[in-house]
């Protein structure tokens, strides 16, 4: 039995062209200090063991002495950041190459990172997840997001970053095109194409062309 074909579905792109800047951000000496900066503020996943030993340590010491960046607003995962940033409380968001590897979800957070308000600041990361996750003991991390209360401690790190927009050959597209002031507006008539039919003329269509030409 033939095996249905499901027809093509139409595929909406973006009018503009995003920049990831995912070359340009490869280097990774700036995670060095995101690491130690999430692990200060208690990110790390401990084993219970390591648990038990931090519980009856902290009968000695304030939880505010060993983890001084605990209260920072910090999120992991890529549906906490979109909350959060849906919620206007971050101020920069990482998220890892792979996570804009599908086209559409590239899309989606390229339009967030162009489109919004440009209080949240978008940074694509190559083996963001490798490096970080490794780090703090968990199995994956798809982005995360820190509220401005961070830029303290990570401003350098943000500052070395490029974040994502438009590409340059469309900004410059953008800025040749005249303004709104010093232009009219004008309606331009589109073509209407009509569509052919048969070419062969019935009986009854030649017999009335006939009678107007006599």
């Amino acid at each position: 039995m033939a095996t249905r074909r499901a027809p093509p579905r139409a595929y909406v792109t973006s009018a503009y062209q995003i920049d990831f800047h995912i070359e340009e951000n490869k280097a990774a000496d700036s995670l060095d200090e995101v690491i130690q900066f999430l692990i200060s503020a208690g990110k790390i996943r401990q084993s219970v063991a390591d648990k038990l030993k931090t519980s009856s340590d902290q009968s000695s010491s304030s939880s505010a002495q060993v983890f001084p960046n605990k209260d920072k607003l910090i999120t992991i995962g890529l549906r906490q950041n979109l909350k959060a940033y849906n919620e206007k409380k971050l101020k920069w968001i990482l998220l890892d190459s792979s996570t804009v590897t599908p086209s559409a979800v590239g899309q989606v957070m390229g339009l967030m990172a162009t489109n919004g308000t440009k209080e949240t600041n978008f940074f694509v990361i190559p083996e963001l997840s490798p490096t970080i996750s490794k780090a703090l003991n968990l199995p994956k991390i798809s982005a995360i997001g820190f509220g401005s209360d961070c830029g303290s401690e990570l401003d350098v790190v943000f500052m070395n970053l490029h974040p994502i927009d438009i590409a340059l050959k469309k900004k410059a597209e953008e800025a040749q095109k005249p303004s709104s002031s010093s232009t009219k507006s004008t309606f331009i008539l589109p073509q209407l194409e009509v569509p052919k039919g048969k070419s062969k003329l019935s009986k009854k269509q030649k017999k009335k062309i006939a009678g107007k030409k006599k």
